[in-house]
């Protein structure tokens, strides 16, 4: 069918482009035009650049609304949020989510040190002497590392009958076998290029363990264990704090979609500076059905800070029956 529509002009302070979009241009089956195209005889118009202010909060906002899960951020929430409101919700989300985050990271890497010394630590967890007393001594020289199964063959033929040294076996596998020799100080390079030549290689164990390895190995797997209890209360709480929030959460979320969405009207709009009255305005050019016409013209005379002018153009849209 043939509906006809008319072209409007609205003009007003341009700090208030948000709520006029949001209370008026959004509630109408509105076209809107170019206001650089269709005002060319009005001076010192330019378009209206300005970098979207809602693009973070409503990416921070998605965020929080993705920790929900799935079901429960496609929920509708109930009641509405000012602007205000849900910049300061977010602010709050933020600052409490990292704390939270803070003390997750700080346990997690210690976590991860913690598992990594167990790492270098279990293939010697056979070895039944205390590291760090190992670790002191002056005139008898250790080395830990692992050697392949087949060099570890040939290794206990040529060490037992031509050298001055003690292996002592502490772990295996299907290809090798870990465990740390000693040698008296003054032949300890002798001995090395032996070792060297069978492919021995040497793993640098800290001065970080006290006690014999198994005991200590214990300590860390129940050190981290603590650790994983802690991490889990972090996230108890990570999800008690959504779940406080939810509602609120979900209003920030479609509250800056509105906007972020709303604030594409700011290409089509455009600037100007009235030298009579010192105001920066804004000025919007749509097309709009003459049916609607009335119900916006009454309403938006209300509004103080708008001046808005209906051209008694025709324009006649076909509109195909849904």
């Amino acid at each position: 069918m043939i509906e006809k529509m008319k072209f409007l002009s609205v003009t007003g302070p341009k700090e208030d482009i948000d709520r006029v979009v949001n209370d008026y241009l959004s509630k109408y089956e509105i076209h809107l035009e170019n206001a650089l195209s269709e005002l060319k005889t009005v001076k010192s118009l330019r378009p209206y650049i300005e970098i979207n202010p809602y693009k973070d909060k409503l990416t921070k906002a998605e965020e929080f609304a993705s920790m929900l899960g799935t079901d429960k951020n496609q929920e509708n929430p109930t009641g509405t949020i000012s602007i205000e409101e849900a910049s300061e919700t977010l602010a709050t989300l933020e600052s409490k989510f990292s704390d939270i985050y803070t003390r997750t990271n700080a346990l997690e890497a210690k976590k991860e040190d913690l598992k990594a010394s167990y790492e270098r630590l279990r293939p010697f967890l056979g070895f039944d002497f205390d590291i760090h007393s190992v670790l002191q001594f002056k005139f008898i020289k250790y080395r830990f590392g692992k050697i392949t199964r087949d060099y570890y063959k040939k290794l206990e033929h040529y060490v037992y009958e031509n050298l001055d040294t003690v292996f002592y076996r502490c772990s295996e596998d299907e290809q090798y076998v870990w465990g740390v020799y000693f040698v008296p100080a003054g032949r300890a390079g002798q001995i090395d290029a032996v070792f060297s030549s069978l492919h021995f290689e040497r793993i640098h164990l800290p001065d970080e363990y006290e006690g014999i390895p198994q005991e200590v190995g214990t300590k860390l797997q129940s050190d981290i264990h603590d650790l994983d209890v802690q991490l889990q209360e972090c996230r108890e709480e990570s999800a008690k704090l959504l779940n406080e929030y939810k509602n609120k959460v979900l209003l920030c979320r479609d509250k800056f979609r509105s906007l972020t969405s709303n604030f594409d009207v700011r290409k089509l709009a455009a600037c100007t500076k009235e030298v009579k009255i010192l105001l920066l305005t804004k000025i919007y050019c749509c097309i709009i059905m003459s049916c609607s016409i009335i119900s916006l013209s009454n309403t938006i005379i209300k509004d103080y800070c708008i001046i808005y002018e209906i051209n008694f153009f025709i324009y006649n849209f076909s509109i195909k029956n849904k």
